[in-house]
């Protein structure tokens, strides 16, 4: 109701109708177009150079990055990272890739609890910025990316874009906004106290982003 009672006012400041049809129009030709707004060069690479890119921008922010051909070697490189004795747990979608883990070394996730390392699949990628996209859904727990020590995440070559506006594209195409859509940009940081740098402020300590050259 509040929401309502603001934009009646603002109708009546700018001494319009709510029935105003060609204002309506225009509103949903604007949204139809979808104009991509101004693209920067490094956000427009393709191939290779997006990729590396990517990989450039993301070790940049304080993420550990490996490029890996399939879940197998990706099974391999996580159990290479994880400390002796310790545990993972993996989002529904996380298991869904077929991923071979030690059954001894999972285990299960309780809601809004922390965890030690966890592993889960991502929206796509942001060569531009180095940058993560995770959707909330059901496979993927939004928890998981800020309630973790150590976050590792699963992408596909094929799932990193250019550019910010890639990602919005992807978004319409896909049936439109999520609840949350999480940039995840390295580990979790803060310079807020005496000037000094901390990680694990408010998520991650550790983001390990393992890129597939094949498909999840």
């Amino acid at each position: 109701m509040r929401k309502l009672s603001i934009m009646a006012a603002i109708r009546q400041r700018l001494h319009v109708a709510p029935e105003d049809q060609t204002r309506q129009r225009a509103i949903v030709s604007r949204m139809t177009r979808h104009r991509a707004n101004t693209r920067p060069a490094i956000g427009v690479l393709d191939g290779i150079a997006r990729l590396e890119q990517f990989v450039h921008s993301a070790t940049r922010k304080g993420a550990i990055v490996s490029q890996v051909n399939d879940i197998a070697a990706a099974a391999t490189t996580i159990l290479k990272v994880l400390p002796v004795g310790s545990h993972i747990c993996l989002t529904s979608a996380a298991t869904e890739t077929g991923i071979k883990l030690p059954v001894d070394l999972i285990e299960p996730w309780n809601p809004k609890t922390s965890v030690d390392n966890s592993l889960s699949t991502c929206f796509c990628g942001i060569a531009e910025s180095g940058s993560l996209v995770v959707r909330s859904d059901t496979g993927n727990s939004l928890s998981l990316n800020f309630l973790s020590d150590r976050h590792f995440v699963l992408i596909p070559e094929r799932d990193i874009l250019d550019s910010m506006e890639s990602v919005w594209a992807k978004v319409r195409e896909q049936g439109g906004m999520p609840r949350d859509l999480t940039f995840v940009s390295g580990p979790s940081s803060t310079g807020d106290i005496e000037m000094r740098m901390e990680t694990g402020a408010h998520g991650p300590r550790e983001l390990h982003i393992l890129m597939l050259a094949g498909d999840l």
